[in-house]
């Protein structure tokens, strides 16, 4: 008479290691693609809150010893914004409403994550400054038209593994997009 021991057999053991191999695998591929999510919408979020700190400024029109025309957002390249302000040299019917550079900024250049940049820069329908002109706010864009009345703004991964789409009017207001 045979007697069996208690245990596994080795066919058990590859099938339960290989199950929890795949589930592991399939775990932290899931974990990735959530952080780089997350990455994306806490700067699509930054640029947001740049948008809505220009426009406010616009709206309460800020005193200051310069003559200030306008409040704007200036996309500086793939991964950097700025928000400025438009300066009159006399008074605002000098101003040229558009971004010259570093003597009219408000603040540090904001830069985004490592590895979150503007995924459609340069695109005919991508938003690369827009100004609000108190007190109404009057709105100026560049460039001027865009097709559909609608900026699209694109965050992603610069490897193209996730992105976030905003899409702009040429009021600045904050749209969701659909179907770009």
């Amino acid at each position: 008479m045979k007697t069996q021991t208690a245990g596994f057999t080795l066919i058990e053991l590859l099938v339960t290691l290989g199950v929890m191999t795949l589930l592991t695998s399939l775990l932290i591929v899931y974990t990735r693609g959530s952080e780089a999510q997350i990455k994306i919408l806490k700067e699509k979020a930054v640029f947001i809150g740049a948008l809505q700190r220009a426009r406010s400024f616009a709206l309460n029109t800020v005193q200051s010893p310069e003559i200030d025309c306008g409040y704007g957002v200036h996309i500086v390249d793939d991964q950097s914004i700025v928000v400025w302000r438009d300066l009159g040299k006399k008074s605002c019917k000098d101003a040229n409403k558009s971004y010259d550079g570093e003597n009219e900024h408000m603040g540090d250049v904001i830069r985004f994550a490592s590895g979150i940049i503007f995924r459609n820069r340069g695109a005919s329908d991508f938003l690369e400054s827009i100004l609000f002109i108190p007190p109404d706010p009057t709105v100026v864009t560049v460039p001027l038209g865009v097709p559909g009345n609608q900026f699209h703004v694109v965050l992603g991964t610069v490897d193209g593994g996730s992105e976030s789409v905003m899409g702009i009017n040429r009021f600045g207001q904050i749209e969701s997009t659909v179907g770009y």
